[in-house]
């Protein structure tokens, strides 16, 4: 995935409906997608160019929207913040903006109609509604002992989430 002289950190990826992949690009600050059916040498496709999003760190596909996790870049002065896109990359546009300029936002899940995010730089999972903007804290896992909260995974039929702390090397339920 390393494109156009872009170096790639895949960080996160996710599949539509079709079966195509999208994948988060934390180096190039880009989105990229490989469209199905795959075969052994695929390449993607750059759907957001390089040095758009600030640390690309998270991605969802929500039907015909991508929403994206933006981690920050403190040496380039970008904040952190929660970005959407038609699945084809076209308009995108910031939806949420966070104060941190590191470690903003990474792992993204949805829970009815709203978006469960992690913030590992405050390591907490917060419930995001991105038509207000308006974010509400769901769980403070530095109260849990974690040293992080990178990540999540949700259960929406059990309402269970399942948060990992990849520093200590366990998961917190």
């Amino acid at each position: 995935a390393g494109l156009a002289g872009y170096p790639a950190f895949i960080i996160d990826v996710a599949l539509d409906s079709t079966g195509n992949v999208y994948a988060a690009d934390a180096t190039g600050g880009r989105l990229l997608k490989w469209t199905a059916p795959f075969t052994a040498n695929s390449s993607p496709a750059v759907i957001v160019p390089a040095d758009t999003f600030a640390g690309t760190s998270g991605v969802f596909v929500d039907g015909t929207n991508v929403i994206i996790a933006e981690a920050g870049v403190s040496q380039l002065g970008k904040t952190g913040g929660i970005s959407t896109c038609n699945l084809d990359g076209s308009m995108r546009k910031r939806v949420v903006n966070s104060p941190q300029s590191m470690l903003a936002y990474q792992g993204i899940e949805k829970d009815g109609g709203k978006y469960l995010i992690a913030s590992p730089g405050d390591k907490k999972v917060y419930s995001v509604d991105l038509a207000s903007g308006q974010r509400t804290l769901v769980r403070d896992t530095a109260a849990d002992g974690a040293t992080t909260a990178t990540d999540i995974g949700w259960d929406p039929v059990g309402r269970v989430l399942a948060v990992p702390d990849t520093s200590a090397n366990v998961v917190y339920f």
